[in-house]
């Protein structure tokens, strides 16, 4: 997942099926969270992204960045 103490920033890593974010269209894994609900994960760590993660409200707002190399990435270790 990536984050602070990785080489990594925190990307989605998986989307389950028939959740809110695999009906987004722009959603993908391979993204990089930027915010959850307006406030930056940048400078936390994997276990506070997944902590504020799970205790978002019903409503989650999450501002991701399109990661080219990650999906790219993602796709080698899936075809392999």
């Amino acid at each position: 997942m990536g984050g602070k103490g990785t080489n990594f920033p925190p990307v989605i890593c998986d989307i389950l099926s028939d959740s809110p974010a695999s009906k987004c269209e722009t959603m993908q894994v391979g993204d990089i969270i930027l915010e959850i609900n307006g406030e930056p994960v940048h400078g936390k760590t994997t276990k506070e992204v997944v902590t504020s993660l799970m205790r978002s409200p019903d409503d989650l707002i999450l501002k991701v960045k399109e990661d080219t190399e990650t999906r790219a990435s993602d796709q080698v270790s899936r075809t392999s």
